[in-house]
């Protein structure tokens, strides 16, 4: 119990933020998921893009699974009930081994609840490190990138040269300021220059030698609001799947990093 009951002490503080967040998070997923299986139902004939928005709604389920697991960890049965029941329960394995002798059992009884009791305490004190160290506008990416349809992958031809629309979206709680979206295509593309972009050769010592860096700013994006952007290219002449890195960069935030998909096909 002295153990125990300090770490939910500690936990409680952050359980109110945590739940607070998760509730808002798990909303926005599920109506996401609700738009992805929409646009699943226009593009069923698109076999690259239902594989990318399938991919996408595993992603979500993941995310909320975690924030839910994180949840459980902080509330008093995950703080408290488990780690207690196991650390207890070894302790009275320890009382009855000393006094009835011993058995066979004894030690491999003791050695799993007193394992599982610190288990339950090490995840707890995991999540609380998780819920003091991590920025609150962060707990789930807040800025993403994607084709116009909202897919992260797309058919094209091969030599197709055409204008391109990229959409950048914010789905976090807060604004989101001074966005630079790079995204770098391999030397099969061919991009040309436009308006609302610049175009970067990336060096030989760059993270992504000898590609063309395409960077898209912002000034801002609003909370749940997305904005597109055109770039003019032409697609590879070898069909093929090639990924374009993302590299996503926000005032706060940091970087984010990311891929797109170009299925290019004769």
């Amino acid at each position: 119990m002295s153990i125990t009951v300090p770490t939910y002490a500690i936990s409680v503080t952050y359980l109110a933020r945590e739940t607070s967040k998760s509730i808002q998070d798990l909303h926005k997923r599920r109506k996401e998921l609700a738009e992805k299986l929409e646009e699943l139902r226009k593009k069923l004939e698109d076999e690259a893009g239902v594989k990318a928005i399938e991919q996408e709604m595993a992603k979500y389920k993941e995310e909320d699974e975690r924030l839910k697991d994180r949840q459980h960890c902080l509330s008093a049965k995950g703080a408290v009930g488990y780690p207690f029941a196991g650390l207890f329960t070894g302790l009275a394995v320890a009382a009855y081994g000393y006094y009835a002798g011993g058995n066979g059992w004894v030690p491999l009884a003791l050695f799993l609840s007193m394992g599982y009791g610190v288990y339950r305490l090490a995840k707890s004190l995991v999540a609380i490190e998780q819920a003091a160290m991590r920025p609150e506008e962060v707990l789930l990416p807040a800025l993403g990138v994607s084709f116009e349809t909202r897919a992260r992958s797309m058919s094209f031809k091969v030599a197709e040269q055409r204008e391109v629309r990229f959409r950048v979206f914010n789905m976090g709680n807060d604004i989101a300021e001074k966005v630079h979206v790079m995204l770098f295509f391999t030397p099969e593309f061919q991009i040309s220059p436009g308006p609302n972009y610049t175009v970067t050769r990336q060096g030989p010592l760059t993270r992504h030698p000898n590609h063309d860096g395409v960077t898209l700013r912002f000034q801002e994006i609003h909370v749940n609001l997305s904005q597109i952007r055109r770039v003019k290219l032409k697609t590879p002449d070898k069909p093929g799947t090639y990924d374009v890195p993302v590299e996503i960069r926000e005032r706060r935030i940091g970087n984010i990093h990311s891929r797109l998909r170009f299925e290019v096909s004769a």
